[in-house]
């Protein structure tokens, strides 16, 4: 789980390491959720949950940002995926993830992971297929 593999890469260097960011953010909190049963530093995994929404925020905004530079014709359909994503972060009740058991945040880490992953092999691939050919 938030193992890089090279079908990811979009050949967007700016996008290319920001999607490495978020594998190597989500492989943090994967290892926290394996250690949890052993040790739980509630402090620094919810540091790692912050940095990786807001990482994602800042992310979606750069993928908008070469959206609008580039004319993709799918960007408001892209751009409101992007949107509904963080609203999901947004409801994340840190309070409630401090406390789960580590199957329940190894869960809510899968999903997310399945997220990105999904997303960036075939949405973001439309946006890098679409740069190919301007």
């Amino acid at each position: 789980m938030f193992t890089w593999d090279d079908q990811y890469t979009l050949h967007i260097e700016e996008i290319d390491n920001q999607h490495k960011r978020l594998f190597q953010l989500g492989a943090q909190l994967n290892k926290m959720a394996k250690e949890a049963d052993t040790y739980y530093d509630s402090e620094a995994l919810m540091d790692i949950i912050e940095d990786l929404c807001e990482y994602t925020v800042y992310h979606f905004d750069t993928e908008e940002k070469h959206f609008e530079s580039s004319g993709f014709p799918e960007a408001h359909a892209h751009a409101k995926q992007h949107q509904g994503f963080i609203e999901f972060l947004g409801t994340l009740n840190i309070d409630d993830i401090e406390h789960r058991t580590s199957a329940s945040l190894s869960d809510l880490l899968a999903f997310i992971n399945e997220w990105i992953v999904k997303h960036i092999i075939f949405e973001d691939r439309k946006f890098a297929d679409f740069v190919k050919q301007v």
